[in-house]
């Protein structure tokens, strides 16, 4: 009777487990559109005494200058691209991931009429910080007024952590105007990269010199933030609008934004060899720029909500991690895992035969309470 009851309980479990797993196969789908609204603006880029807000091309952050500031402390406002610790994970250059940023700078009108500068040039600043130390390791200057304002092309110049010119002396592609944009991407390997003139695809701007020497200078820089800045400060209060970061644009219709972009994965320690029965959690992480990011695993034919599962037998079984964003935009990445033992929370087949006798009693029990209802009823008529 004892391993009767015993087995009773563990059929009992089980089929509640089950009815988990069942549950655990339905996911509502997001909205395709994240309103504006439910992000502010700063996160994206800001500062101190910095003004953000959104405007159709994107996220705007205003810089004072001279004319708000003063000439003593212009120099020290910057718009900080990210402006939120919780979006750094998405600025990360490890393990050979990038960072795409576009951007348009406010110096001049369209018919290149001059609406702000630097103190000390015509230069737009353009900071590569280690966001963990909030160190410089690199600096791109583009001389937004050379050839003229509205040329298409400006020569520029790089640094790494010190004021030593070391650019390959390309002219970068885009203008410091609303209407214009430049693309900035930063990696282990290239450094910093644009577009130039009369050439396709992104090109990095440094010299082979100081590209060996950032390269070795980056190894230990997890992730990165942009400053965008003049050369001493700006002489007025400058527009810098971010475009888009990492391929999702940052344009918005009516305050939706159009989320395009999935999550992806940061890389982790993963055990590869695990226990039949005991429950693991794969510590992977996934970024999102717009939003949370939510978890599912796929084993075969089941899907489960979370990180967490329990192998129930040994042998090899790969497992998929799905990390889906509120638009339903979803990334996945696989891991196969040796799992050796045998589970003690799961019947073995010995166990079997006992719980078909549960099942068989049950089924004879309700049987047996039909028959006496059904009895009552006829005796009451």
């Amino acid at each position: 009777m004892k391993k009767l009851r015993s087995t009773f309980a563990v059929s009992l479990v089980f089929v509640m487990l089950v009815a988990l797993l069942a549950a655990n196969t339905v996911f509502a789908a997001g909205n395709e559109r994240v309103a504006t609204a439910d992000i502010p603006a700063w996160k994206f880029a800001g500062g101190w005494e910095i003004t953000s807000d959104y405007v159709a091309e994107g996220v705007r952050a205003t810089v004072p200058g001279v004319d708000t500031v003063g000439s003593a402390n212009a120099w020290s406002y910057k718009a900080k691209i990210p402006n939120e610790d919780t979006l750094t994970p998405v600025f990360s250059i490890a393990d050979g991931q990038k960072v795409t940023v576009e951007l348009s700078v406010k110096f001049y009108n369209a018919d290149g009429s001059l609406v702000s500068k630097s103190q000390n040039s015509d230069a737009l600043d353009i900071y590569v910080m280690d966001a963990a130390t909030n160190q410089q390791v690199g600096l791109l200057r583009i001389w937004a007024g050379s050839g003229s304002p509205t040329n298409g092309d400006h020569s520029c110049e790089v640094f790494g952590s010190d004021w030593t010119n070391r650019g390959a002396g390309y002219w970068i592609k885009g203008d410091a105007t609303a209407e214009s944009k430049f693309t900035i991407q930063i990696d282990r390997e290239n450094f910093i990269s644009s577009y130039i003139g009369g050439q396709d695809g992104l090109v990095p701007l440094a010299n082979e010199e100081l590209l060996s020497d950032r390269r070795e200078a980056l190894k230990n820089v997890d992730a990165i933030r942009l400053e965008i800045g003049g050369d001493n400060g700006f002489t007025a209060s400058t527009e810098v609008v971010v475009r888009s970061i990492n391929g999702q644009s940052l344009a918005n219709v009516d305050g939706q934004i159009t989320d395009t972009v999935a999550p992806v994965f940061r890389p982790a320690d993963v055990l590869t060899a695990l226990n039949a029965g005991e429950a693991y959690t794969i510590p992977t992480e996934a970024y999102d720029l717009l939003g949370d990011v939510t978890y599912s695993l796929k084993i075969g034919e089941t899907v489960v909500e979370g990180k967490t599962f329990t192998p129930d037998q040994a042998g090899e079984m790969t497992v998929t991690l799905v990390a889906a964003d509120a638009a339903g935009n979803t990334s996945e990445i696989s891991y196969t895992f040796q799992v050796t033992g045998t589970p003690t929370d799961i019947p073995s087949t010995g166990d079997t035969a006992g719980i078909v006798m549960v099942c068989a009693m049950c089924a004879g029990a309700i049987a047996l309470v039909a028959l006496v209802v059904n009895k009552r009823r006829v005796s009451a008529a």
